[in-house]
């Protein structure tokens, strides 16, 4: 981890809300996950490969 990536997630940290209420409102498919896990899981599910770090 960097120090933007830090600097984004600071920013960023109570944000959550707001992008959630636009990705429903966009009338578009969409997945929220809560944590690694879970996103991991769907990464499973749907028979991809996780990105390498």
């Amino acid at each position: 981890m960097n120090l933007k990536m830090i600097h984004w997630l600071w920013h960023t940290r109570n944000s959550i809300g707001k992008y959630q209420q636009i990705a429903r409102a966009s009338g578009l498919p969409h997945v929220l996950v809560n944590n690694r896990r879970e996103l991991d899981a769907l990464y499973a599910a749907w028979g991809l490969t996780l990105p390498s770090a």
